[in-house]
């Protein structure tokens, strides 16, 4: 019987280079590997750069850029400027320089004002993403080297250790301890525990595929080896980024709000001309004096200062945001946030900073800890009224050791490892003894028998 090739090309995708390796959960390890033609000692280096010519670098999908001369002109799409615009070239003609220049520059500001801003903000955004682009270890030829995460092909077979973030989909061979922490994909942020035995369940949910792990997720325990089932579009994390940037742009409420606006006063100046026309016809008046008061009187309607008003209070609002960490790339989003009054989530940690603190240890008795997050500067330890000195209380001091040296987390530069073990380290820098134990010199050997 002829052997079954599932090592496919995904035709849902937009990338006609990407390709995904179906349903590899349900293979045993060998299985895997002679689909993807590799071993467990990874693929030869030829092979690699033979399979990235054809299959592409391993890169989410990109977006599609606006020149900065269509974003600034995009600007003056909105329905008031439009308004603004036309009453300015209305009292141009009708020899009012002074009002159209004010107009004008009017319009001017609050576009110069918002495309300024959106500039800044794509920029950070280009700038986190340079931030992530990492490197990776892989095996080649049997042997662990360390290269950039785009030019990682399906075959590949990727090391995993804790602090890693994984750089593509990969199917374990080797898992020991390992856990994972899935919250871009799931929105949850306990660790999920890997194993690399397949899974029978052909179609069971993506979080219960313990033997895979993909892109984006983070090692925050144990250790192993996985070999590559997808890179870049055909990931799932790159199925996401494809939804996002084909997703279509709604407007804000307050952008909704200022169209209303815009077509209202649309409204008034026209009924204003043609009420202050009628009128004067049956007056006997001159039509053409009519319909000259009439524009004039539609032009004095329209409030110039509204645009210029609403985009300094949603610059301001963008800035205050900046200072809290926040990016901010369209002004109007701003006000959306701001008229938020619920925000329905069904995980506490999409909404939560992922950190752990010990309040309370009890040794002998309870000992109650202070201080928040993972500060190590403040936090005392107190026996009900009374603060104590950790390194005076022996039974406490062997606790905070053993928490110390059981661990495997790391909180400098960035925290690596489980929030549980990172919230141990803080409270032993709390007591004073974290540092100390950590750098100093092991105890002397002691000093041979006495010859006999």
């Amino acid at each position: 019987m002829e052997e079954t090739k599932i090592y496919i090309r995904d035709d849902k995708l937009d990338d006609d280079s990407a390709f995904r390796l179906s349903y590899p959960h349900v293979l045993e390890v060998e299985e895997v590997l002679a689909q993807l033609g590799s071993t467990e000692q990874g693929l030869s280096q030829n092979e690699a750069l033979e399979r990235q010519t054809k299959m592409g670098r391993n890169v989410l999908a990109a977006v599609e850029k606006e020149s900065h001369l269509m974003k600034f002109i995009g600007q003056f799409k909105e329905p008031l400027i439009v308004l603004l615009l036309t009453s300015a070239v209305i009292s141009m003609l009708m020899g009012e320089i002074a009002d159209a220049v004010g107009i004008f520059l009017a319009v001017f500001i609050v576009n110069v004002v918002g495309f300024i801003q959106e500039y800044r903000s794509n920029q950070s955004v280009e700038a986190l993403k340079n931030l992530i682009t990492h490197r990776t270890k892989v095996l080649r030829n049997g042997a662990v080297r360390e290269i950039d995460a785009e030019d990682l092909v399906p075959g590949d077979v990727l090391v995993l250790e804790v602090g890693d973030r994984v750089s593509a989909d990969v199917r374990l061979l080797t898992a020991i301890s390992l856990q994972l922490e899935e919250s871009i994909l799931t929105g949850e942020i306990e660790p999920k525990h890997k194993v690399h035995t397949r899974i029978a369940d052909l179609d069971c949910q993506l979080a219960k595929r313990k033997n895979l792990v993909f892109m984006g997720t983070k090692v925050v325990h144990g250790k192993g080896k996985g070999v590559v089932i997808a890179t870049g579009s055909a990931t799932e994390l790159g199925r996401i980024w494809g939804s996002v940037i084909r997703m279509d742009e709604t407007r804000t409420p307050l952008q909704e709000k200022m169209d209303q606006i815009g077509k209202q006063l649309s409204v008034v100046a026209f009924a204003i001309v043609g009420i202050i026309f009628v009128l004067g016809a049956l007056q006997g008046k001159p039509l053409l004096d009519m319909f000259t008061i009439g524009v004039s009187l539609a032009v004095a309607a329209i409030p110039e200062g509204l645009p210029i008003v609403v985009t300094v209070t949603l610059a301001l609002g963008v800035t205050r945001m900046a200072k809290r960490k926040a990016i901010v790339r369209k002004l109007p989003a701003v006000e959306a946030l701001g008229s938020t009054t619920a925000i329905c989530s069904d995980k506490t940690g999409t909404l939560t900073r992922n950190e752990m603190t010990v309040r309370r240890i009890f040794t002998t008795e309870f000992i109650e800890v202070k201080g928040d997050g993972y500060d190590t500067d403040t936090g005392e330890f107190y026996k009900g009224p009374e603060r104590i000195e950790p390194k005076q209380d022996p039974h406490l001091l062997e606790l905070l050791k053993v928490g110390l040296f059981c661990n495997t987390a790391q909180l400098k530069p960035e925290l690596i490892g489980q929030p549980t073990e990172a919230a141990l380290l803080v409270v032993a820098e709390k007591a004073g003894i974290a540092s100390s134990l950590i750098s100093a010199p092991p105890p002397p050997p002691p000093p041979p028998p006495p010859p006999p």
